[in-house]
């Protein structure tokens, strides 16, 4: 089991359509005593904190914060897991992990 307060910070993607509704982070937090939430453009990655991504967004880190990307609803939410992961990555080198439970077609296995 993980400890209540693990000392990381946590990012959810997931495939979403980008006109649909989430009701992703208030799952979430029925299952945890973490806080979870959607993240919002310029929100700080800040340890024992659980950021979901929103619909119809790609999400990155850019010096410590979530940047995210609007793509619109016409536009293909492809490689949404690789983008996300190579910029953690990117950002944080050898400490950051990424699990990938499924890839739509792929995405999760380059990042």
């Amino acid at each position: 089991a993980m400890p209540p307060r693990p000392g990381l910070a946590f990012i959810v993607v997931t495939h979403q359509q980008a006109m649909r509704d989430s009701q992703l982070a208030e799952l979430l937090q029925a299952s945890t005593t973490l806080p979870v939430r959607e993240a919002r453009d310029g929100d700080p990655i800040e340890r024992d904190t659980v950021l979901v991504a929103p619909p119809g967004s790609w999400i990155e880190q850019a010096g410590g914060a979530v940047r995210l990307t609007p793509f619109d609803a016409g536009q293909q939410a492809a490689r949404t897991i690789d983008r996300c992961l190579q910029s953690l990555a990117e950002a944080q080198r050898e400490r950051a992990i990424g699990i990938v439970f499924t890839g739509l077609d792929g995405d999760g296995a380059q990042g």
